[in-house]
């Protein structure tokens, strides 16, 4: 992904990625963190969940490709450490972190394997990487496929699936910990792509939809348009009820994944 588009949208993206209480909670329980350690937010944007890590008592320092961004995270929390960069080159000495965090990023690198080496050098032995994503047979089940095909299609695509991410982590070094489903609750506070599962009026907001990637980088808005004009007629009618039922499941909306680096003294 071009960081240049993460520049564009800097100020608009700060207003509706707020750093979730209950998913930070969740990431400080899965990085595990204990007395002297430090941590690397990686893909870390205008530094939300990193400032809601760091009030968690955790050493942090934040990362990211896009220089608005790093800007904008700069300006809101001097008090933490910055640095512009990406998962495939991470400006950083060998064994520098006790543990890594990424949020919704692993679909905009420019490779996986790259990433995932490069988070393996700057990481500590035994150390953890802590990945919120979301997987294509997860995306299958957002209603959201009812009123944007074209955009959805499109997302999955970028998306990674669970072999294969799994296959890439071994690969690199990692020994996958666990798998936690993460579903959407009313509450929540950061509006990512399916923040909307229970609340479907959020993406009448055009400050909502350009937060979102897929909906901001999309080029043919005339398929959203459409999919606003189903998606109300249906509100309207009650039948949008019936939709939700329809894509009920038990996936999870997102995961966490943990992964440990593996010992020098394991068998690859």
């Amino acid at each position: 992904m071009n960081p240049t588009y993460y520049d564009q949208i800097g100020e608009g993206y700060d207003r509706t990625r707020t750093a979730d209480p209950q998913l930070t909670e969740r990431l400080v329980a899965h990085l595990n963190p204990q007395e002297g350690y430090n941590f690397l937010d990686l893909g870390s944007g205008t530094g939300n969940y990193t400032a809601a890590l760091k009030e968690n008592k955790l050493d942090i320092t934040g990362i990211d490709p896009s220089e608005e961004m790093i800007r904008l995270a700069s300006k809101k929390f001097p008090e933490i450490n910055w640095k512009i960069g990406a998962a495939e080159k991470i400006p950083f000495e060998d064994e520098s972190f006790d543990g890594v965090v990424t949020t919704l990023t692993i679909h905009l690198w420019e490779s996986l394997i790259k990433g995932f080496r490069e988070i393996n050098r700057v990481t500590k032995e035994n150390g953890r990487l802590v990945i919120f994503t979301a997987m294509p047979h997860q995306m299958e089940h957002y209603w959201l496929n009812e009123y944007f095909p074209e955009i959805m299609s499109y997302y999955m695509n970028l998306m990674p699936g669970y072999p294969s991410l799994q296959a890439t982590l071994g690969a690199t070094g990692w020994r996958l910990k666990a798998v936690e489903k993460y579903f959407i609750s009313e509450e929540l506070k950061d509006l990512f792509l399916y923040s909307g599962k229970h609340r479907p009026e959020l993406y009448f907001e055009s400050g909502f939809r350009s937060g979102i990637f897929v909906f901001s980088t999309h080029h043919n808005p005339e398929d959203v348009q459409k999919g606003l004009e189903k998606l109300r007629a249906d509100m309207d009618s009650g039948r949008f009820e019936e939709v939700q039922k329809k894509y009920e499941n038990n996936q999870g909306d997102y995961l966490f994944l943990v992964a440990e680096k593996k010992s020098t003294t394991d068998i690859f």
